[in-house]
């Protein structure tokens, strides 16, 4: 279809040439819904696991609600 065709050289138009990513997310054709949908970069999803990884530590020596404060200003907003 052409409007696939659009979206794929539109996302290699702003993604290859212009250098931008929508906040650390790509554009996936997603076959089951037959629509492109946003999806996480691979680097984005590591550098949002390291960061939980560091917060939840059990070595980490200060009280489990500064954790979960900590926690609550790191996590994206998912409403």
């Amino acid at each position: 279809m052409s409007a696939k065709r659009v979206m794929r050289n539109l996302t290699k138009f702003i993604e290859e040439k212009l250098g931008l990513k929508y906040l650390g997310f790509g554009f996936c054709f997603d076959s089951r819904a037959h629509q492109f949908k946003a999806k996480p970069h691979a680097k984005s999803i590591a550098k949002f696991k390291a960061s939980m990884k560091k917060l939840t530590c059990r070595s980490w020596g200060v009280s489990n609600s500064y954790k979960v404060k900590k926690l609550n200003a790191e996590s994206p907003d998912i409403s």
